[in-house]
């Protein structure tokens, strides 16, 4: 997984995470650092599991949509800077 140094937390996640126990949410969030940094799954069971994974899914969407238009900008960029030095030879 690519190294990023943000991640977003959603309004719409507290409604699910405050059926966490105080415990439960401080786990959950501390693996989210550690999987945004790392990559590392956790071993967690029950709504703690069901939690992380579906917040999981929306972190990694977000980074497959960050890839995806960083890869459309740099191909962009090569198109505009190969125009320019194929014309620049004439």
């Amino acid at each position: 997984m690519a190294v990023k140094k943000s991640f977003l937390v959603y309004l719409d996640w507290r409604q699910h995470l405050e059926l966490l126990r105080e415990e439960e949410r401080g786990r959950l969030i501390m693996a989210l650092f550690d999987y945004q940094e790392t990559g590392k799954l956790p071993v967690f069971s029950g709504a703690l599991q069901m939690a992380f994974s579906f917040i999981r899914a929306q972190i990694d969407k977000k980074m497959r949509n960050r890839n995806r238009s960083a890869a459309i900008c740099c191909g962009h960029l090569f198109r505009y800077i190969g125009g320019f030095i194929n014309m620049a030879a004439f």
